[in-house]
């Protein structure tokens, strides 16, 4: 593993466990979720990087640390309350982090940007709560040529469980967590993923599943990796 993926694992796997990752991946998992990403996302000094965060700012913060020098990191959430909890949080480490984040508050159907301006966009563990075909089609639009766009998603398995595992997950945070957003939460298969993927203009789509199924083989917490243009 090289240094710079080695030093920069060790530091978010100890601050995640301090501040806390939402819904990223925890315990053993982790260090292999990160390195993979790294891997995938190729992030590096000067690059242009958009982060479509759910419910945390902590990828924005740690992408930040690679960026530099030269680079741009957007923040980007879809209502002003959740913005307001993202920049609480990134206002944790000091305001001369807060400041070195752009913010946007945006919706669906169109992101608030010009074509081709971002070389890396990231969504990770909100991929179920968003319009995919949507956010496809926007992210191919305003990612440069040969960007990528990583995501991280528990996936559904497709095995015949699949339908009664969501159903009985959309009952549980609908009835007893009283929580609207994961009960209208939509699960994807690793294929209909990438066709959705494959509509909006991404020719090259890879997706590395991380760990075994979990809720009695229905969910697989996965990376997709989507180029735009020719990979190189």
């Amino acid at each position: 593993m090289p240094d710079l993926i080695r030093s920069h694992v060790k530091t978010m796997a100890r601050e995640a466990s301090l501040q806390g990752g939402g819904d990223l991946p925890s315990g053993a998992t982790f260090r292999t979720w990160w390195v993979r990403f790294l891997e995938m996302a190729d992030v590096r000094p000067g690059a242009r990087v958009l982060d479509i965060a759910w419910k945390t700012s902590s990828m924005a913060l740690h992408l930040l640390r690679m960026v530099e020098p030269g680079g741009r990191i957007v923040c980007l959430s879809f209502s002003e309350e959740q913005m307001e909890r993202l920049r609480a949080e990134a206002r944790r480490f000091g305001l001369a982090v807060e400041g070195k984040i752009e913010w946007r508050v945006a919706t669906l159907p169109q992101l608030p940007f010009e074509d081709a301006q971002f070389d890396v966009i990231n969504c990770a563990a909100g991929v179920r709560h968003l319009q995919v075909p949507l956010l496809a089609r926007e992210a191919y639009r305003v990612l440069a040529e040969r960007g990528r766009l990583v995501l991280t998603e528990r996936l559904l398995s497709g095995t015949p469980r699949d339908r009664l595992f969501v159903s009985v997950r959309r009952a549980f945070y609908r009835y007893v967590r009283r929580d609207p957003e994961e009960a209208a939460a939509v699960f994807y298969t690793a294929d209909h993923l990438a066709e959705l993927l494959q509509q909006a203009g991404f020719a090259q789509i890879f997706i590395r599943g991380l760990e075994r199924p979990r809720f009695g083989g229905s969910l697989v917490l996965s990376l997709v990796r989507a180029w735009k243009g020719a990979e190189g």
